[in-house]
């Protein structure tokens, strides 16, 4: 996931709560907690969080069957629950910490360089893994990534693509 580094314009606002939403994309070590190659090929794609908002086993189509299995539930259930905490709090008092939940802070998005960005959801296949993320990305970054993940042919139509949207930098 890539995050821009100014999310809120104005200073004197209110606070922006941001989140990253990792359940089901491979850790720093390959592992998922979706079985088979499920981790590497879905990750934790679009909407994959309204069902842990929620507090429910399902998405669109048939994914749920092939998404949801007993192996992962421990850590899905966990982080469902921690989820669903933050949500009532922010919903009750526009601040997702909740006195006394034993969750991590929440910090709110900063836009200084190196302060707290979003708060990172994720679990294993038995115990939530929710801590504060304070990486920025530049333009830099994004195409550095580009070149390492991806093969040439769609790196450099990539790059294209994101010239054509307004970044700054183009094929390499």
């Amino acid at each position: 996931m890539r995050r821009p580094r100014r999310l809120s314009a104005r200073d004197d606002g209110g606070p922006v709560w941001a989140y990253e939403f990792a359940w089901g994309a491979p850790d720093q070590s390959g592992d998922s907690p979706l079985p088979c190659r499920w981790g590497r090929r879905l990750g934790a794609f679009h909407s994959l969080e309204i069902p842990f908002f929620f507090g429910h086993d399902t998405v669109d189509g048939v994914l749920h069957l092939l998404l949801f299995k007993e192996s992962n539930r421990q850590g899905r259930k966990a982080l469902s629950e921690a989820m669903m905490d933050y949500l009532g709090s922010f919903v009750r008092a526009g601040d997702p910490n909740r006195p006394g939940s034993g969750l991590p802070l929440w910090q709110p998005w900063s836009n200084d360089p190196g302060g707290p960005k979003c708060v990172v959801l994720d679990a294993d296949k038995r115990e939530t893994r929710i801590g504060m993320m304070n990486v920025e990305e530049t333009e830099a970054g994004v195409s550095e990534a580009i070149g390492r993940d991806l093969p040439p042919g769609l790196a450099a139509e990539t790059r294209a693509y994101l010239m054509r949207a307004g970044f700054s930098w183009g094929p390499r």
